[in-house]
């Protein structure tokens, strides 16, 4: 029995016991409050949740794929998904803008859970990160594999047993964020300049100082 009791004190579970922390919640409340619009979701809501990512929870990770406008959107997204990558970019950003208009068709919002459990309404240019990352994810099994993984790691950060650590908070996350960018970010073409706005001749206009000082020395001479 006293064995049995010792192994048991050695777990996880046993540990959080020892110490006083089985009774914390695994959220850990944020201090900011998101500036976007909240809202309750409905069928027709393509929704990136962020509390169903850990690899105990197994099929309950794809709970919200059943939902109606998820479907909708994960079917859009498979069906230009297989050769985005050797895509050029003007034509991976029309594929963007092809997916944000057909989801939206049926009057979908695309909402985002944040870390209060709430769903918040993302703006066009919010989304087009989640709809490259979509597309890079469904392009290939390794790099779906390596979505969910990402996933996996990240929910672990923000809930995991050392979740108050300042390596789980802030070192563990941001070294996620800059793997993403390299692994599921898309080069879209970036607006640039007209020529005939940048060979615009500008107005060059002198300050006081300078005036001064200038009429200063063609006095003295």
């Amino acid at each position: 029995g006293a064995l049995a009791v010792y192994r048991i004190s050695l777990t996880p579970w046993g540990k959080d016991i020892t110490n006083g922390r089985h009774m914390d919640s695994p959220f850990v409340t944020p201090a900011e409050i998101s500036a976007n619009p909240l809202t309750l979701p409905n069928a027709k809501d393509i929704l990136f949740a962020t509390r169903l990512d850990s690899p105990f929870l197994a099929s309950q990770n794809e709970f919200y794929n059943n939902q109606p406008g998820n479907a909708n959107y994960y079917s859009l997204i498979s069906s230009y998904s297989h050769s985005i990558e050797s895509t050029p970019p003007t034509i991976r950003k029309q594929i963007v803008d092809i997916v944000m208009k057909d989801a939206r068709k049926e009057k979908g919002r695309f909402l985002l859970q944040n870390a209060h459990g709430d769903w918040e309404v993302l703006l066009d240019k919010e989304v087009v990160p989640y709809i490259k990352r979509s597309l890079v994810a469904e392009s290939s099994p390794l790099m779906k594999v390596m979505d969910q993984e990402m996933r996996f790691l990240l929910s672990e950060c923000k809930h995991g047993r050392h979740r108050k650590s300042a390596m789980f908070r802030t070192h563990a996350p941001a070294n996620l964020s800059k793997l993403e960018s390299k692994l599921f970010g898309l080069d879209l073409p970036v607006k640039q300049r007209k020529v005939a706005q940048l060979l615009r001749p500008r107005l060059f206009i002198l300050d006081a100082q300078v005036l001064r000082s200038l009429s200063s020395s063609s006095s003295s001479s």
